[in-house]
């Protein structure tokens, strides 16, 4: 019989109702159910890449950066060139890196 785990064989008759680790004078043990463990496996190959996930929040801003460096005004002639910017027409620019109004002082070329 199987008790356990382990394989029993009873040694006397009308061996009825007795557990056999509990009455070892009726049963004899002829396999033990193992008790150790094996040594661990390899390991198994890499699964395929999992779907897509949502995408996340929005992060915080971020710091304002610091001003940028005024602009050089040139004046050539009746042009106003800066380092970044030539203006055509008769005025006297003064190019802080703002263009927002840039119509007032002539054509912009960049």
């Amino acid at each position: 019989m199987t008790h356990d785990g382990s394989s029993w064989v009873a040694i006397t008759g009308g061996n009825v109702g007795n557990e056999p680790d509990l009455s070892l004078s009726n049963w004899q043990m002829i396999a033990s159910m193992g008790r150790a463990t094996g040594s661990t496996g390899p390991t198994g190959p890499q699964g395929a890449t999992g779907a897509t996930g949502n995408t996340g929040t929005q992060g915080v801003t971020g710091a304002t950066g610091p001003a940028g460096g005024a602009g050089t005004v040139y004046n050539v002639g009746g042009t106003a060139q800066t380092s970044q910017h030539v203006v055509s027409g008769t005025a006297t620019a003064s190019d802080q890196g703002r263009d927002s109004e840039p119509h007032r002082l002539g054509r912009l070329h960049k």
